[in-house]
């Protein structure tokens, strides 16, 4: 992807950063704009606003607060967004999220909690497969 170029159903921002498929990387995000990861990523990710794209080959492990995520590969832990999260078909998402707005593709796996809210509650839940999910097609 070229700097500045879009993805589909990615924020109109330019991308600010991008791990590239085989690259690792331990440790704490914070960013502002769009990033993507394709590459495999445990920590934390911070972005009071920020939109996050996980490539279709990513292996993410990490607690993340974003404004908006967009999952295409291999997702464990939570997500906090306050705008929206869309799984998409390639998803495979294990964990919970807190977020007003929800996109599961048909294909995507979901395995987790998902709590409808405006992303303010605090901390996040903790993995519990007793606790049910709402979705909001969108």
């Amino acid at each position: 992807m070229r700097r500045g170029q879009q993805d589909k159903g990615s924020s109109s921002a330019e991308m600010r950063a991008f791990l590239g498929e085989g690259t690792r990387f331990s440790g704490t995000v914070v960013f502002e704009g769009v990033i993507r990861i394709d590459g495999d990523l445990d920590g934390k990710v911070i972005s009071e606003n920020g939109t996050i794209i996980i490539g279709s080959k990513a292996r993410i492990k990490a607690e993340m607060s974003v404004g908006v995520a967009e999952i295409e590969g291999a997702f464990e832990s939570y997500i906090k967004a306050t705008t929206a999260v869309r799984l998409n078909s390639t998803a495979k998402m294990k964990g919970n999220i807190v977020t007003p707005l929800i996109g599961i593709e048909e294909g995507a796996e979901f395995n987790g909690s998902c709590s409808m809210g405006k992303g303010e509650e605090e901390p996040f839940p903790e993995s519990d497969s007793d606790k049910e999910v709402v979705l909001k097609a969108v």
